[in-house]
């Protein structure tokens, strides 16, 4: 009985899982002739495709440099956050080694 609600179980998953990548496969497929339509239409309106082409590439690499921009931020706004619990990291790590001996503080003598 085990064995048979186990294979029922994965018949009814496969068939889900082919399903699911069925409906998949008809969304690329409609995404694709509307992209097509999209193109044909702009073609029409006096523009080659090699021209609608570049602009794509010219507006994903505008997107490139905005995400990298927006990254370049995010980091330099968490730098000031972020370097305090660095640093209370070293001064507890170095805390740690102190008390268990190993590091011994040294003098400069000039």
């Amino acid at each position: 009985r085990v064995e048979m609600r186990n294979q029922l179980a994965k018949k009814v998953a496969s068939k889900k899982k082919e399903k699911e990548e069925e409906e998949l496969r008809d969304l690329a497929m409609r995404y694709r002739d509307q992209k097509e339509q999209l193109l044909d239409e702009r073609t029409q309106e006096g523009r080659s495709k090699e021209e609608i082409m570049e602009e794509r590439r010219r507006n994903e690499v505008r997107e490139e440099r905005r995400q990298q921009w927006e990254h370049e931020r995010r980091i330099s706004e968490r730098k000031g956050q972020g370097r305090g619990v660095l640093d209370k990291e070293v001064d507890r790590d170095l805390q740690e080694t102190m008390a268990l001996g190993g590091a011994q503080p040294t003098f400069d003598s000039s």
